[in-house]
């Protein structure tokens, strides 16, 4: 029984070192690197600002799709699962499905019933 405790331990390991050992001898992937440059600071700051209006975007609407229940949230209270929702989504194997379970308890915290908060996460 060890021996398949350590194989599926071994197996995902070996997979990413065998991908590191690729990319790192491959002189195509390594040469694209040397192209890369600083990111111009007009251009960031610009993208920084549009991404955090985003997100404040879609807390507002969060927060008016529960004020068709009758309850009233916070942008702060919303903002916070959104980047952690987004978070999840974007990084976890199965993230999106995480993600939801996730926002659906912190819907119901809001007091929201089980209908809006389903109908908010569509």
């Amino acid at each position: 029984m060890a021996g398949r405790r350590e194989l599926r331990v071994l197996k995902p390991l070996l997979g990413a070192a065998l991908v590191v050992g690729v990319a790192l001898n491959s002189k195509g992937l390594l040469a694209q690197l040397d192209s890369l440059r600083p990111p111009d600071p007009a251009w960031l700051s610009a993208a920084i600002a549009l991404e955090a209006t985003s997100l404040l975007a879609y807390a507002a609407m969060v927060r008016e799709l529960l004020g068709l229940g009758g309850i009233t949230a916070r942008i702060g209270a919303l903002l916070r699962p959104t980047m952690a929702g987004i978070a999840m989504g974007a990084s976890l194997p199965a993230g999106v499905g995480a993600s939801n379970v996730y926002w659906y308890q912190k819907l119901r915290q809001q007091h929201a019933d089980r209908g809006l908060a389903a109908l908010v996460l569509r």
